[in-house]
């Protein structure tokens, strides 16, 4: 991919970052657990903005593959608020896919996310392994 610039912005807090690869492969890494609830929902909205801001910054052209690792979480908390939050970032419409990557632990919290999602799309998976996440996602 001769010619495109990897981009990376860092959300301070919790050390969560997204790499914009520059076409449509975006990883977004998790640094650490949120202290707190609160933070959980700052987090998330800083998710959906910067989204947002790669999508403007692409020319709003495309759909994003999009692979998130959970494997530096020990703790994941997500209450009603902090779902409504995610399930809007994946359902957004330039949102193709997205697999998520993590422990056994991840999966039982992020189970209840995915319920909350349309079946039908197949939009969201978990892995266990960022090899499969990356072959369901066509990296």
């Amino acid at each position: 991919m001769f010619g495109k610039k990897k981009i990376e912005y860092i959300y301070e807090p919790t050390g969560t970052s997204i790499t914009d690869f520059g076409d449509d492969r975006l990883r977004l890494e998790y640094g650490r657990s949120s202290n707190d609830l609160s933070e959980v929902h700052e987090q998330a909205t800083w998710i959906a903005k910067t989204l947002n801001a790669i999508r403007q910054a692409h020319g709003s052209k495309g759909n994003f593959r999009i692979l998130a690792d959970l494997k530096k979480l020990y703790n994941l908390s997500l209450d009603d608020r902090a779902r409504v939050l995610y399930k809007a970032i994946i359902e957004q419409p330039f949102v193709d896919k997205v697999a998520v990557v993590g422990d056994a632990f991840s999966f039982t919290k992020i189970l209840t996310l995915s319920v909350l999602l349309p079946q039908k799309d197949k939009k969201f998976k978990f892995f266990f392994s960022i090899p499969e996440a990356r072959k369901w996602l066509k990296w």
